[in-house]
Order: structure tokens, then sequence, then C-alpha cells
């Protein structure tokens, strides 16, 4: 187990893409930027500048996370 990793959840910061979902929610702890490497079942089209204020959730089903400014809690299936 990883040291970000904690019960189905990984904490995310940085700009590298996070590929070991699938999540079904993400939670911004600092207002987070989500990016191109983010890719979701849920929507048509593209959430890359999708901007989630800190303390709000998104729920989906997102296969990769990546965020271009911000942090979050990605939750796990």
């Amino acid at each position: 187990m990883e040291r970000d990793e904690y019960r189905g959840a990984r904490y995310i910061t940085g700009t590298s893409t996070t590929t070991d979902g699938p999540y079904i929610a993400i939670q911004a702890i600092t207002a987070a930027t989500l990016a191109a490497g983010t890719t979701s079942e849920d929507v048509i089209g593209t959430l890359t500048g999708l901007v989630i204020p800190a303390g709000f959730t998104i729920y989906g089903t997102f296969q990769q996370v990546q965020l271009s400014a911000g942090s979050c809690i990605a939750y796990r299936m």
C-alpha cells in the first residue's frame, strides 16, 4: 500500500495522471482544476478546466484523474 492510499481513497496533488481507478467521487481539498488526463464514463465531452471549489465533491465514474492545480481526494469504487 502506498503512503497516500487509505481505505479506498487516494490523495492527489500535482499534475501526474492517476490511473488506478475507477473512482466514484472527487472531493476538492483546495480548489482543484481538472486536467486533460481526467476521464469519465458519465460525461460527454471534456472535464478539462473544470474547477471544483474547496470542500465540494463531484460524483461519477472516473477512470483517471489528473489535476492542473489544487488537491483532492478521489474515492475508489
